[in-house]
């Protein structure tokens, strides 16, 4: 058996101080707001993200959540769960988004959230980490093999554990800076041509 990863496209990547300026302008998004990136469906766990951001929000009441996916199966109970928890003015939908429009909400997040109960490889952490913007992120499957040191870890069946990881975030500087250099740094390892190259070279040996 031979491994040859996915990557994220090269277009993810970090943006200009007045690029940044004018994009949030024109979007009008919050100020502070973490990102969930993903179709709306079970495997996601966005009932438990939105279970931990609902207590998350009682501290941090300038946070908000923004969610890029298409609707999926069974995804009627994420919309019953925002109203649940009164988080209309909180949490924002944006359905499918790709290119200049997510490069954008990456470059701008606190961090992105990826609290999934399975991935087969985990794209939007790699395009996250491709912009800077520091990873949260499920210890499950090959997310740990493909982020590394360079993600902030939860256990995907405990909330709780995915609101102390949003408090960390939000209340250390710090450990933003730490996880977005890491970040960087460790998404170098991923691109579709070094990808390429390895599949040339296993027709090579056959």
């Amino acid at each position: 058996i031979e491994v040859i990863y996915c990557a994220a496209s090269e277009n993810f990547k970090p943006l200009k101080s007045e690029e940044l300026k004018d994009f949030a302008k024109k979007t009008n998004l919050p100020k502070k707001f973490f990102l969930a990136v993903g179709t709306l469906e079970p495997r996601k766990n966005y009932p438990a993200l939105l279970h931990a951001f609902y207590e998350f929000s009682k501290i941090y009441p300038d946070y908000h959540l923004v969610v890029v996916g298409g609707e999926g199966w069974q995804f009627q109970e994420v919309y019953d769960l925002v109203d649940y928890y009164n988080l209309r003015k909180k949490v924002h939908f944006l359905g499918y988004l790709s290119g200049k429009s997510l490069n954008g909400l990456y470059n701008l997040a606190t961090a992105l959230v990826f609290p999934s109960f399975y991935e087969g490889f985990g794209i939007p952490p790699l395009e996250a980490m491709r912009c800077g913007c520091p990873v949260i992120a499920s210890k499950i499957a090959s997310i740990p093999e493909v982020l590394a040191d360079s993600a902030l870890y939860v256990n995907p069946e405990k909330h709780k554990s995915i609101v102390n990881a949003l408090d960390n975030l939000a209340k250390r500087s710090d450990l933003q800076k730490n996880l977005s250099l890491s970040g960087l740094k460790q998404a170098k390892n991923f691109s579709w041509e070094k990808s390429g190259k390895e599949f040339v070279r296993l027709f090579d040996q056959t």
